[in-house]
């Protein structure tokens, strides 16, 4: 994964909302979700808890 995504998954880790990661990033919400759909493509996740199990089992966190 690309830097930027591993900054937004780390977020997401910390249970930040898609806003506040927005926020945080100084990001619009837009790309946000962009690099969220992103990630979960890369890994088949089909939900954000299982982006974040298969980020946590190959150590992206």
């Amino acid at each position: 994964m690309a830097p930027r995504e591993l900054e937004i998954l780390q977020l997401f880790t910390q249970g930040f909302s898609i806003d506040r990661t927005a926020e945080l990033v100084h990001l619009s919400r837009h790309t946000i979700v962009s690099h969220r759909r992103k990630m979960m493509k890369k890994t088949g996740s089909k939900t954000i808890l299982e982006l974040l199990a298969f980020s946590q089992k190959h150590g992206l966190i």
